[in-house]
């Protein structure tokens, strides 16, 4: 039932709403106005009676005057993110606004579940809603527009990075990968940083996640909105996406959609979406789409479920590669090559100073250098 309270000016209106009688006798000819006090969740619709639609009168004889109060109703939208499939319920239920939008009373408690699909697993919520619990609980004191985040998981049978197992007999060693070049990085390669600026101009993507730090620790779902990242540490929970890496981040967490400019270093983590590699990525696992050019190193696993794709990349000494696809110019190091294992090497791609191991498939058109070995068990 609707609640609040209704008062006049000049004075003498002051009454609950639901009050059974609220009257006062002003003279003749006063101008009156009212105001309402809507309770939580109703709001003043409009006026019944003598008075105009902004609840005022000019008492000429007995008048009456009566609010007409409506329930408010807030949306709720909620979209799903991230590599991964899942689905989130809502409780109670309320009704159906249109794709992705529930509507429910104000100041309802609405209790969300996300359920991550086979193969996926939920990382956090975004926008109005925050954190990792779930099932979370909010109150709809305003219209709430939230994401929920899932991410893939490896495919059973593909081994982590940390758990690779390497045949015996293999004289190649994987212990302490270093990053090595054969020949010096040309002058024209080398990145002056006070123009680093520049390459945040552009477009500007509209989301209604936190934007990242550019530098420090993030343990978080955010958005880098194309900006530049300097020097950051991303925890378990961290997730960024759409940066511009200049210096380096050590990565516990996630990364997506990145360029990485010449010297900048990824270290570690999941790596999704497509990244415009012209640096250096390290010891980390590959569920994305695509990774194009740039260095390689350390050991580096594609678990990718949707046939993600390495291409023109430079491997640094010592380094493994196994799952996925392999495709354009692979170029090793000749006094360290890299070593192959359980992967496709795509059509017309051209392969030196690599190791060829166990379970790797070459397509037609393969071109190689003189320095590709063998290693099969």
């Amino acid at each position: 039932v609707a609640g609040g309270m209704i008062t006049s000016d000049p004075a003498g209106i002051n009454c609950g709403l639901q009050s059974e009688s609220c009257s006062y006798r002003f003279h003749a000819n006063t101008a009156v106005t009212l105001t309402v006090t809507p309770d939580h969740g109703w709001q003043l619709s409009g006026w019944q009676g003598d008075c105009d639609d902004h609840g005022q009168i000019n008492l000429t004889t007995d008048q009456q005057c009566q609010p007409i109060l409506t329930q408010i109703i807030l949306p709720l939208t909620m979209t799903i993110q991230g590599s991964g499939e899942g689905q989130v319920t809502q409780s109670p239920t309320g009704t159906d606004c249109g794709i992705g939008c529930t509507s429910y009373l104000a100041y309802t408690d609405v209790t969300l579940t996300a359920v991550a699909a086979d193969h996926s697993t939920f990382t956090a919520w975004a926008g109005d809603c925050s954190g990792t619990q779930n099932p979370l609980t909010i109150n709809l004191n305003k219209a709430l527009n939230c994401q929920a985040y899932f991410e893939l998981l490896p495919l059973p049978g593909v081994a982590k990075p940390d758990e690779v197992d390497l045949p015996a007999a293999n004289t190649v060693s994987f212990s302490n990968p270093k990053i090595t070049f054969e020949e010096p990085v040309p002058a024209e390669e080398i990145v002056n940083f006070e123009l680093i600026p520049e390459l945040s101009l552009g477009t500007v993507i509209s989301t209604n996640e936190p934007i990242c730090p550019t530098a420090g620790w993030l343990d978080w779902v955010c958005n880098a909105q194309k900006n530049i990242i300097t020097e950051l540490e991303i925890g378990p929970n961290g997730n960024l996406s759409n940066g511009i890496l200049v210096g380096t981040i050590h990565s516990q967490g996630w990364t997506s959609n990145l360029r990485i400019q010449p010297q900048a270093v990824l270290s570690g983590g999941i790596v999704t979406g497509y990244i415009d590699n012209q640096g250096t990525m390290l010891d980390f696992e590959f569920r994305g789409a695509q990774i194009q050019g740039g260095t390689l190193a350390g050991i580096i696993v594609n678990n990718s479920p949707i046939e993600g794709l390495i291409t023109d990349v430079r491997l640094a000494a010592d380094t493994y590669l196994s799952g996925g696809r392999l495709g354009g110019n692979v170029i090793g190091e000749a006094h360290a090559p890299a070593y192959l294992e359980y992967l496709q090497v795509e059509a017309g791609s051209y392969l030196n100073q690599v190791i060829i191991g166990d379970g790797v498939e070459l397509a037609e058109g393969i071109t190689w250098g003189d320095n590709v070995y063998f290693m099969i068990h």
